[in-house]
């Protein structure tokens, strides 16, 4: 793949065609040509070649214009597109960077010569030059973007801010453009830059859907989802197509709101009807509210309508697992975990989760073992459940193990954090116990499970008083631990 963008690929040859092409080899007067008109007719040839695909060919005789003319920038520039079309990045960088120095005020050579240097990591050496284009082309997007990537790559998010409030106002009408500025701002970290980029195009446009809904789920992301409840609720009618309902149903469901996603999200799947989106949500809405008949058949449409699509079968199996029926999940699953090499983990680790509950733990952990080398990064689902399944077969120290690593792959996962408390207590290893249930009642306060396991702790300490304030808590509470897996696989890591 070329190094350089198509865009200014094609400006860079229009500006090479500009070539005079010398006619005759020998200039009036019969005296020998000169090395500017020599090298003149190299170029051409090597213009020609390269615009025929034969780039070694072009690359001979840009080699002998350079011999003859060292200072010939369109030389240089157009050895550089060559050396990027055979992947000689660093021939290329080196060419463009010749042409730049022979002609630094050719807005094209610098401009390819900085993209370069950003693709080789050199962003401090970019800075200077695109910025020195963009204060001649304010209006270039193209400039923009890279020099936002430039500030980037040093981490300036200071500058990034200041580029952003800098923004002339027809760029906010650019959702192209302000879809990728907050993809490099979002990736930098400089997410206040986002959220004054989002906040500037509402204000700029409060009729577009698009800055809404991004500064929605950016602050759901930071779990100011009420915030986000706020802004979608302000938004202009005009504003209120799927784009906003869309982040509008997600808002809901981060604030567990689920009896109010739900019907937007069947309004979302009557509106757009070719999208299966909608219907994952709010599939997964049916299942987080409980509402699992409703989830299956909803699962069960959503797999008519979209056939082949492994997401719906998937919640199939979950809604028959939460709805204890074991037997059905299992035959919905088997073809597609027996398919081998399969990029989705979920039904595996359901699989496994459906032998460990029915108590066949051999195949339980040779699907978990299955997860392990399909998936040899972090996991925290697959070790949540590969834990709890050893905790079932009384593997304490191997089960202390898969929970801790889960909790690394997932800080504050409350489920974990119970699980591995109940394995410290098995051990006999009870203040280690106490402070894995205490940090689980910290990290998910609506969770009864650790209040539960704390009482019993306590008790067995002798201290009745703290025992019965935790059971207190867990009677108020009073969920079931199955519905609270059953709602990881349904939903995710919260």
């Amino acid at each position: 793949m070329p190094v350089i963008s198509n865009l200014r690929l094609a400006i860079l040859i229009a500006c090479l065609l500009g070539i005079p092409v010398v006619g005759k080899s020998v200039q009036a007067g019969g005296g020998p040509p000169s090395p500017q008109t020599a090298s003149g007719s190299l170029l051409a040839k090597a213009d020609a070649a390269y615009r025929a695909g034969r780039l070694g060919e072009a690359r001979r005789w840009l080699g002998q214009a350079i011999q003859n003319d060292p200072r010939s920038a369109r030389a240089h520039a157009l050895l550089g597109l060559v050396l990027s079309r055979q992947n000689d990045a660093q021939g290329a960088l080196q060419s463009l960077r010749q042409a730049y120095e022979l002609e630094p005020h050719n807005s094209d050579y610098a401009y390819n010569y900085a993209v370069l240097l950003l693709q080789d990591g050199q962003f401090r050496a970019a800075i200077p030059i695109l910025e020195a284009l963009h204060q001649r082309s304010a209006q270039s997007d193209d400039i923009l973007v890279n020099l936002v990537r430039a500030y980037a790559g040093v981490g300036d998010t200071q500058k990034l801010s200041d580029i952003v409030g800098e923004l002339p106002a027809e760029g906010y009408s650019n959702v192209s453009l302000l879809k990728t500025l907050a993809t490099i701002l979002a990736g930098a970290g400089a997410t206040s830059a986002v959220a004054e980029l989002w906040q500037a195009a509402i204000h700029h446009d409060p009729d577009q859907p698009l800055p809404y809904a991004a500064l929605a789920e950016l602050w759901i992301g930071q779990g100011q989802s009420s915030q986000a409840l706020a802004l979608l609720n302000g938004a202009p009618a005009a504003a209120r197509g799927p784009t906003l309902l869309y982040a509008y149903g997600d808002t809901l469901t981060a604030l567990r709101d689920y009896p109010k996603a739900i019907p937007v999200f069947l309004e979302l799947a009557r509106r757009t009807p070719d999208d299966q989106g909608p219907w994952e949500k709010l599939v997964r809405c049916d299942l987080l509210s409980g509402r699992l008949n409703e989830a299956e058949q909803a699962a069960t449409d959503a797999a008519r309508r979209f056939p082949g699509v492994m997401e719906f079968q998937n919640q199939q199996a979950v809604a028959d697992y939460m709805l204890g029926r074991s037997a059905e999940a299992i035959k919905i699953l088997a073809p597609l975990v027996d398919k081998g090499g399969q990029e989705d983990l979920r039904p595996v680790v359901l699989m496994a989760v459906l032998k460990s509950q029915n108590g066949d733990y051999p195949q339980a952990t040779e699907y978990f073992g299955r997860v392990e080398r399909m998936h040899a990064g972090c996991n925290a689902l697959a070790s949540y459940f590969y834990g709890a399944t050893l905790l079932r077969m009384h593997q304490l120290a191997e089960a202390e193990a898969k929970l801790q690593a889960a909790i690394r792959c997932h800080p504050r996962f409350a489920l974990a954090e119970y699980r591995l408390g109940e394995a410290f207590s098995q051990d006999g290893k009870l203040p280690e116990a106490v402070r894995a249930l205490e940090q689980a009642t910290h990290d998910d306060p609506t969770l009864a499970e650790p209040f539960y396991a704390l009482a019993q702790i306590r008790q067995r300490q002798g201290d009745a008083a703290a025992a019965r304030q935790a059971l207190a808590q867990f009677n108020s509470l009073k969920k079931n631990g199955p519905g609270s897996e059953g709602s990881l696989l349904a939903g995710g890591l919260p």
